[in-house]
């Protein structure tokens, strides 16, 4: 990808999401999206948004820089790839800009060598990964089985068949291959037969631990696909017992009686590929439930939501959840002495957040009756005023529904 396509692409989002410049506003040309992006780091400090930037480029070697002539590309001389990077950023109390970068220095030590005389200064951090070898891979490998086995007996032949494989260079991999080949504390011999069997990719390796998961602990719900389907489908994950209440709703619309202890098993089988996190603002304490990886969340998205159909149905029952959640706050229903009520009244953290969820799962899922009605409440806007939640309001996304949709 050129330098100017991906810098305009990305300097536009800045500036309509910190409401710094009109998207025709930005430049198009090298010399100018370099300069805007420096100002953008430099006025982001004290935007009014309150949010923080962090920008990740990886490969940066492989971008290319040029400039846009009326007829043609043209090859911009005597030009960089890191000439748009600041070589200062704002700092505390203002609100941080971040930058990381990823650079093979050997495919281009040219970009190495100014990316570090430019950045001098004690803000810049440099550090070196490693390919990981094949000694590195037996060592990584013997310490992770060591710690996955009850009692010691020689892995050599198991560490010495997984560490020729192309794909244990993948930490994810490297991390579900031990988890697999350990299950149930197993025998040397076991081990050596499931190393047989395991797949040589990362996206059949989580499918087939997924499926093994499935087989174990299950028993025909459903559960396990359930959960990690609408976990793919979340921003900011779920908190068990708005898990709990999805599964009831799935179970009551194919009339089965939904298994408690079943869907506890299905969360504890699934803890290698989940994690739990801080909600939005964790005042309660309560941590949410979200898959361990972006990777991870893309193979679930292939294996088994699969088309837009399927993705529509998961953000329309996470958005009735949340609805029925705002539904039940009776805000529309309060008269007189209504802001003594509302601001002396106790909003459960999980009420906050279904605030916070709503819009976007009934924008995803073509709610558009729903989404002009949450629009219009006032009251709505107020509590989402009153949890800090106005810059999320006035998200991009929402202004293009009300574009399309409603105008």
């Amino acid at each position: 990808m050129t330098f100017v396509v991906y810098r305009r692409r990305f300097c536009t989002k800045i500036a309509a999401h910190y409401f710094l410049d009109k998207p025709q506003d930005v430049p198009g040309d090298y010399e100018g999206l370099s300069e805007r992006f420096v100002s953008y780091c430099h006025e982001i400090g004290t935007s009014f948004r309150g949010d923080m930037l962090l920008v990740i480029v990886d490969s940066l070697e492989d971008l290319e820089v040029w400039n846009i002539s009326s007829q043609s590309y043209i090859p911009k001389e005597n030009a960089s790839a890191v000439d748009w990077v600041p070589a200062k950023l704002p700092t505390m109390p203002l609100f941080p800009v971040r930058i990381i970068l990823a650079v093979d220095p050997e495919a281009d030590p040219e970009i190495t060598r100014r990316l570090r005389y430019q950045q001098k200064s004690h803000q810049s951090n440099e550090l070196t990964i490693h390919p990981m070898d094949r000694h590195l891979r037996r060592e990584t490998l013997r310490i992770m089985l060591e710690k996955q086995s009850r009692s010691p007996f020689d892995m050599e032949k198991v560490i010495r068949n997984l560490s020729k494989l192309d794909a244990c260079g993948v930490p994810m991999f490297m991390h579900y291959a031990v988890h697999q080949l350990s299950l149930g504390n197993p025998l040397p011999e076991q081990m050596e037969e499931r190393l047989t069997h395991l797949p040589t990719n990362v996206s059949d390796l989580c499918f087939h631990s997924i499926l093994s998961v499935e087989k174990t602990v299950d028993g025909g719900t459903g559960y396990v696909r359930e959960i990690l389907m609408l976990l793919a489908c979340t921003r900011r994950g779920l908190l068990e017992p708005e898990l709990w209440q999805l599964i009831k709703m799935q179970s009551a619309s194919v009339r089965r009686r939904p298994k408690y202890y079943r869907f506890i098993a299905a969360l504890q089988g699934l803890k290698p590929f989940l994690r739990a996190g801080p909600i939005w603002s964790d005042r309660g304490g309560e941590h949410c439930y979200s898959l361990c990886h972006g990777l991870f969340a893309r193979i679930i998205t292939a294996r088994f939501v699969k088309n837009l159909h399927t993705e529509h149905a998961m953000h329309h029952k996470l958005a009735d959840l949340f609805y029925q959640v705002f539904l039940a706050l009776n805000l529309e229903r309060l008269t007189a002495g209504a802001d003594r009520w509302l601001h002396a009244r106790t909003i459960s953290d999980e009420q906050g957040r279904g605030l916070g969820e709503v819009l976007f799962h009934a924008i995803k899922a073509h709610m558009y009756m729903e989404v002009r009605e949450l629009l219009c409440s006032l009251r709505f806007v107020e509590l989402r005023i009153m949890f800090d939640q106005l810059a999320e309001l006035l998200e991009v996304n929402v202004f293009k529904i009300l574009q399309h949709v409603f105008v």
